[in-house]
C-alpha cells in the first residue's frame, strides 16, 4: 500500500473536502505526504472491515485509537481502498505523522504471502503515483458523523484505474504462510522468509438460500420461515463435506432427524443444490477446505475439497458475480470476493431447478437482517454465534496473520521506519475488543434476525485471550450480563473476546491445529 514517489495525494485536494469535512487532514497535510510514509498491503479481504474499524476508533472512546481525533478519511475503488490519517499516541515515535495505508482486494490471502515475499504485483492497488489523476475521478466526500466507539469521518469514491505494476510492501493472510504452503502458489520459501504475526480471529459459516433455510426448518420439525435462533437449522459435518464436495447433489439425497426422531427427506423434488465457493487462492476457500477436508494438512492420496468450478478459468482466483444466466445455472459458482458470494447465494433461481436451493461459506462479520436473500445455518447444532465461541462451542475459525520481510518493507520509496511502525501498529492493535465490538454492530442478530438478546450476533472475535475468564472467577465468565456483554464498548471484560486460539504455549501459530480453550487461569 505504499504509494510510489513523493505521492502529494493531492487526490485528496481542496476540491475533495466538502466544507463541513474539518473531520480530516487539510489539504495541504495531504499534498505533503510522501512515499516515505504510505504502505500498500494485499491480501485477505476477510480482514477489512476491521481494519477499517480499527482506523475509525475515536480516541475519546480508546486511548489506543490509531488516528488522531477529526483525521481520518477513508477512500475507495472498485478494487481497493486508502486510509489517510494523522498517526496518534499509540504510534510512539511516529506518531503526530500523517500516512497513507492502502489495501487491494482482489487475489485473496495467496496475494498477502506470496506475492509480498516474490514481489510480484498482485493488481488491484488504488493508485496513487499519480496524484493528480487520481483526484481528478473522486466524487465529493460522504460524510458519517460520529457514532460511539468511531469518529466522524469522510467516504470518497475513485474511479482511476487500479494499479497493476504495485507490489505489496505487506500482506494479510486468513491462514499462516506454513498453513497455506503448496496453495495458490505459495512456497515454503515464502512461509520460510516471512515474518508473520497473527492480529486477529474470523469465524466462518455455511450460508444458504432463504428457500434452502426454509426447507430445513420443516424437514427438522421448526418453524418454516421463522426467524428466531431456537429455529436455526442444523447440517452437520458430514453432511456439509458431503454438499460442498459435490457428492451430494440434491435434497433428495439429504435426510435429518426431527425433534421426534423421525428421519426426514429435506425435499423429494430433486432441485440441484448450488454451491457458491471461492477461488483457491481465498482464505476463505482454505478455511473450508482445512475445516471440513484437512486439506493442505493431511497427508497422503485421497485428500477433499470443495467442488471445482464449472468455469475452470476462474479456479484460482474466482470472477465477480455478474447474475448472468450461466452464473445462476453453474452447479459450481467460485466468487472473487465474499461479495460474489453472497449475491451468488441470494441470487434468482435457476429456470431449470423447482426451488432456489444454493449453500456457500463467508466469515461471519455479515449484515443478514429479514430482506436478505441468505442466512446462516449451524454447524452440528450449534449456531455460529459470538457466545458460542466465547462458550467453546463453536470453533469452525482462523487465526490471520500479517506478512512482511525486512526487504517488502522498504519498495515502493517506504522508509523502513514508517512502515514497521504502520504494520506493526495495526497487527498488534487490530485485535482491540472496542474496535470490533464497533464493526460488529453490523452483524448484530445476523444469526437469527429475530433475536435481539445478544445471543444471535455474529462477527469478527480478538486473538485468543483469557479475559472473560475474571480471576475471582477462574471457571466462568466476569461480566454480569452475557451475552448482551458481547456488546459492550470501553467496558473491562466485556466485548467480542474469544477464549479460543489455535497456537500452543511457546508454539507458532499453525491453522492446521483445532481450536483450543486457553487456560483461563493464564
Amino acid at each position: 500500500m505504499t504509494l510510489g514517489t513523493s505521492i502529494k495525494i493531492a487526490l485528496f485536494g481542496a476540491a475533495l473536502l466538502p466544507a463541513a469535512g474539518a473531520w480530516a487532514l487539510t489539504p495541504t497535510q495531504v499534498n505533503a505526504l510522501t512515499a516515505a510514509n504510505i504502505i500498500y498491503v494485499s491480501g485477505s479481504t476477510a480482514t477489512d472491515p476491521a481494519i477499517q474499524a480499527f482506523f475509525k476508533l475515536d480516541p475519546a472512546v480508546d486511548a489506543n485509537a490509531p488516528c488522531k481525533a477529526g483525521t481520518y478519511d477513508l477512500y475507495k475503488t472498485s478494487t481497493g481502498y486508502v486510509v489517510t490519517c494523522t498517526a496518534g499516541p499509540v504510534f510512539g515515535s511516529f506518531a503526530n505523522t500523517n500516512f497513507a495505508f492502502v489495501k487491494q482486494t482482489l487475489g485473496g490471502s495467496a496475494t498477502g504471502i506470496h506475492n509480498v515475499n516474490a514481489g510480484i504485483a498482485p493488481g488491484g492497488f488504488p493508485d496513487l503515483t499519480n496524484p493528480t489523476a487520481f483526484t481528478a475521478t473522486c466524487g465529493a466526500g460522504a460524510g458519517t458523523g460520529a457514532s460511539n466507539p468511531f469518529q466522524a469521518f469522510n467516504t470518497f469514491t475513485c474511479t482511476l484505474a487500479e494499479s497493476a505494476t504495485i507490489v505489496p510492501n505487506a500482506g494479510i493472510s486468513d491462514e499462516d504462510p506454513t498453513t497455506f504452503v503448496g496453495t495458490g502458489g505459495v512456497t515454503n520459501a515464502d512461509a520460510t522468509a516471512l515474518k508473520a504475526l497473527h492480529a486477529v480471529t474470523v469465524p466462518f459459516a455455511a450460508v444458504v438460500s432463504v428457500p434452502l433455510r426454509n426447507a430445513l426448518q420443516s424437514a427438522e420439525g421448526l418453524t418454516s420461515g421463522s426467524e428466531a435462533l431456537a429455529d436455526v437449522p442444523s447440517l452437520s459435518s458430514a453432511q456439509l463435506r458431503a454438499i460442498y464436495s459435490g457428492q451430494m447433489t440434491s435434497l433428495s439425497d439429504l435426510w435429518v432427524f426431527n425433534s421426534a426422531g423421525v428421519a426426514t427427506q429435506v425435499d423429494p423434488s430433486g432441485s440441484t443444490v448450488h454451491i457458491c465457493r471461492r477461488g483457491d487462492t481465498s482464505g476463505s476457500q482454505f478455511a473450508t477446505n482445512i475445516y471440513f477436508f484437512g486439506a493442505g494438512c493431511s497427508k497422503g492420496k485421497g485428500v477433499g475439497s470443495v467442488a471445482t468450478p464449472d468455469n475452470p478459468g476462474t479456479q484460482a482466483n474466482g470472477e465477480t458475480w455478474t447474475g448472468s444466466s450461466t452464473q445462476v445455472g453453474d452447479f459450481v459458482f467460485a466468487g472473487a470476493g465474499t461479495g460474489d458470494v453472497r449475491s451468488c447465494v441470494a441470487s434468482a433461481k435457476d429456470p431449470g431447478d423447482t426451488v432456489n436451493y444454493r449453500i456457500g461459506f463467508t466469515s461471519t462479520d455479515q449484515a443478514i437482517v429479514a430482506a436478505t436473500g441468505f442466512r446462516f445455518i449451524a454447524l452440528n447444532g450449534v449456531a455460529p454465534t459470538i457466545w458460542n465461541i466465547q462458550k467453546g462451542q463453536y470453533d469452525w475459525l482462523t487465526e490471520d496473520t500479517f506478512n512482511s520481510t525486512t526487504a517488502s518493507l522498504t519498495r515502493n520509496g517506504t522508509s523502513s521506519a514508517s512502515a514497521n511502525a504502520i504494520f506493526n501498529t495495526l497487527n498488534t492493535n487490530l485485535s482491540n475488543v472496542n474496535g470490533l465490538a464497533g464493526l460488529n454492530a453490523s452483524s448484530r442478530n445476523s444469526a437469527a434476525p429475530g433475536d435481539t438478546t445478544g445471543a444471535a450476533d455474529t462477527g469478527i472475535v480478538t486473538v485468543g485471550n483469557s479475559v472473560l475468564f475474571g480471576t475471582s472467577n477462574p471457571h466462568g465468565p466476569s461480566a454480569p450480563a452475557w451475552p448482551g456483554a458481547i456488546r459492550a464498548i470501553a467496558t473491562a471484560g466485556q466485548g467480542p473476546n474469544s477464549p479460543l486460539t489455535k497456537t500452543f504455549p511457546g508454539g507458532s501459530l499453525n491453522n492446521c491445529n483445532g481450536s483450543f480453550q486457553g487456560d483461563p487461569t493464564g
